[in-house]
């Protein structure tokens, strides 16, 4: 049985490990991806090219929707992750909860136990 993981953010750094982990172990994740934005990764560093009309979002795109179906992944579009806690086990998104996994990658500034319980936290 693969090991669930959550992602929270659907940027360019976090959206590269899990390239790497499909990479090394295919089966070994069952991954939900949430992202604030309405699109799969795209490569941030080309955003003025699109807000200045030379690009579009679709020639910027690193992964597509179709790339994580593909590879088994849930994406959470538009769905922003307020709060975390391991003692009661649940995220919380702007529009409902979600129970807690095995596994979390956070943003580089937080840190998450990868075995919940009581006395363990997610802290910036």
């Amino acid at each position: 049985m693969a090991e669930k993981l959550i992602l929270v953010g659907n940027g360019m750094a976090g959206m590269r490990t899990v390239e790497e982990l499909l990479k090394l172990e295919p089966e070994a994740y069952q991954i939900t991806v949430f992202g604030a934005e309405p699109y799969g990764n795209y490569n941030r560093i080309l955003l003025s090219p699109v807000l200045a009309s030379e690009k579009t979002i679709e020639q910027i795109m690193l992964n597509d929707e179709p790339w994580y179906a593909d590879n088994g992944i849930t994406l959470r579009k538009g769905s922003t992750v307020v709060r975390s806690t391991a003692s009661t086990a649940r995220w919380w998104r702007t529009t409902a909860s979600w129970p807690l996994t095995t596994a979390c990658c956070w943003p580089p500034a937080l840190t998450c136990s990868s075995s919940p319980s009581p006395d363990t936290s997610c802290r910036g």
